[in-house]
C-alpha cells in the first residue's frame, strides 16, 4: 500500500525530485539516499541504524541522564559531535498516565502494560526487529531509565501497579547491573 510510504513514491515517479522519508520507508523501497557531510568533523555520514544510534548514546550517556533530565525522559539529539552520528534525527516516544483510579480489573491491565513494557526492553530480540524495521532501539542505560520511571511512577489506586513480585530473579534487568559487578 504506497499510502504507508507517504511522499516516497511521488518523489520515487518524479525525475529530479527530492524528500525526506524514515529510515524505514527508505529501506523499504530500496531508494538511493544521500550522505551528509557532519558539521563537527566534515566526514559524509549516511543514514543508518548505526548513525542514529551514535547520535542517541552521545544525548544519553554525556551525564548520565538525557538531556531534558529524568522528569521529561526527553533529549535533542540532533546536531551529536560524534563524527559518525546522523546530525538530523528524532525521537518517536509514547507516553502513559502515571495515575488512575478504578477497579481491580483497570489497575491490573495497567500492571500488563508496565509488564509489557519491560519485556519490551530488556528483550534482545525486539532491538534485532527494530534494527531490520529501520528503527534505533534505545541505550541500555536510556532503556533501564525508562523502566525505572514506569516502575516507580506508574500508578492506580495511589498505589504502584509494580511490584518485586512481578520479577523473576536472573531473568531481566534487575539481576544484570549486580551480576555485572561480581565479575
Amino acid at each position: 500500500n504506497s499510502a504507508s510510504f507517504g511522499p516516497a513514491p511521488c518523489v520515487m515517479a518524479t525525475p529530479q525530485a527530492i524528500g525526506y522519508a524514515p529510515l524505514s520507508v527508505v529501506q523499504d523501497l530500496g531508494l538511493a539516499a544521500v550522505s551528509i557531510l557532519h558539521p563537527a568533523s566534515n566526514t559524509p555520514v549516511a543514514a543508518s541504524t548505526h548513525s542514529v544510534w551514535n547520535a542517541l548514546s552521545e544525548g544519553g550517556n554525556s551525564s548520565g541522564i538525557p538531556l531534558d533530565g529524568p522528569a521529561r525522559l526527553s533529549m535533542d539529539i540532533t546536531n551529536a559531535q560524534e563524527a559518525m552520528s546522523w546530525p538530523i534525527a528524532g525521537l518517536v516516544y509514547m507516553a502513559m498516565r502515571k495515575h488512575s483510579s478504578g477497579p481491580v480489573s483497570e489497575c491490573d491491565g495497567r500492571r500488563e502494560a508496565v509488564l509489557f513494557w519491560r519485556w519490551f526492553y530488556t528483550t534482545r530480540i525486539v532491538g534485532r526487529i527494530a534494527d531490520r524495521l529501520g528503527y534505533v532501539w534505545l541505550t541500555e542505560h536510556i532503556r533501564l531509565l525508562v523502566l525505572q520511571r514506569f516502575k516507580a511512577d506508574v500508578k492506580c489506586n495511589g498505589a504502584r501497579v509494580y511490584t518485586r513480585a512481578d520479577t523473576i530473579e536472573g531473568g531481566g534487568v534487575e539481576w544484570l547491573p549486580s551480576d555485572l559487578r561480581r565479575l
